[in-house]
């Protein structure tokens, strides 16, 4: 299943081709970081998941990043964020922060969400009351989702991975 995607898959030459990557690219020369394996998909799927629910400027470097310390597969782990898209993403965050409210508070009210604008006055006094507000209960609800999302999709990989090894064997 996963190896006949392997040729659809950005090459090392493709992903530091671009100017925000290319300075890591001599850090990414070793084979470990492209070898297509069950336990290295797993993971970088895992790492996907995880980083795609961080801020959206910082997916893919994070990914990146996580890859690189845990030497696994770099383009299927920067794939594996774009779950997140500006069509998922507010559902996901909105349901990140019903998560951490629940569990920092309990059953908490339903606040309006509205950040201040930037440049009316006293925009910095009520950002900062916004984060402390909402910001708790949103970067706890991130982590929390994060977390189950990789763990369920490195579950996923490695049970769809032994399964169709054992059916190519039966065949």
């Amino acid at each position: 299943m996963f190896e006949k995607w392997q040729h659809k898959l950005p090459t090392r030459e493709k992903i530091f081709s671009s100017r925000w990557f290319k300075p890591f690219a001599h850090w990414f020369n070793k084979p470990e970081y492209w070898a297509f394996s069950r336990d290295k998909v797993a993971l970088s799927v895992a790492i996907g998941l995880f980083c795609g629910m961080l801020p959206a400027p910082t997916q893919f470097f994070s990914a990146l990043m996580l890859a690189y310390v845990l030497r696994t597969q770099v383009p299927i782990a920067l794939f594996s964020t774009l779950y997140t898209n500006p069509v998922t993403l507010i559902p996901l965050y909105v349901a990140a922060y019903e998560l951490g409210s629940w569990v920092l508070i309990g059953d908490a009210p339903h606040p309006e969400l509205i950040m201040p604008a930037f440049g009316e006055p006293g925009f910095w006094g009520n950002a900062a009351a916004w984060a402390a507000r909402f910001g708790k209960p949103l970067a706890l609800g991130i982590l929390i989702m994060g977390s189950i999302f990789a763990i369920i999709g490195y579950a996923l990989v490695q049970i769809i991975w032994r399964w169709r090894s054992r059916r190519k064997q039966a065949a």
